[in-house]
């Protein structure tokens, strides 16, 4: 099990972006992305020999103060994948997109129809779970 996520280490981890967030929204579109899917319209180098079929055990979106901090925790992600993600989420959480959009990028299986990928700071690996960890 590997989780993903913003870890609080200070301004230097942060991402800041201009403009509000919905965290509300974000946390809809982010129920899309749990369960087993094919996640190929999330990696950016697509191997045509790799299997891109990952499972998200969990989505968490909360919220504090000005403050937005997304987890997903899954069995595995792909080169960029979590900040594919969060590129479609931040899309939906500043109004342009609506939460359903995420479900098409999933079905899409195709990076094209992906928002733009998020990026890298504020973004870090929290934690690897092996065996009977996770």
């Amino acid at each position: 099990m590997v989780r993903a996520g913003e870890a609080d280490h200070g301004p230097g981890f942060r991402e800041l972006l201009s403009g509000e967030l919905n965290a509300e929204v974000m946390r809809i579109g982010a129920q899309y992305l749990a369960g087993t899917h094919d996640f190929a319209s999330f990696v950016s180098q697509l191997d045509p020999g790799k299997d891109t079929v990952r499972t998200i055990f969990r989505t968490e979106v909360e919220e504090s103060g000005k403050h937005v901090s997304v987890t997903f925790t899954g069995d595995g992600f792909m080169y960029n994948m979590v900040r594919a993600m969060m590129g479609c989420l931040l899309e939906v959480g500043k109004g342009n997109r609506q939460p359903p959009w995420v479900k098409e990028v999933l079905e899409a299986r195709d990076r094209k129809q992906c928002a733009a990928t998020a990026p890298a700071k504020g973004l870090c690996l929290v934690k690897v779970l092996y065996g009977e960890e996770a």
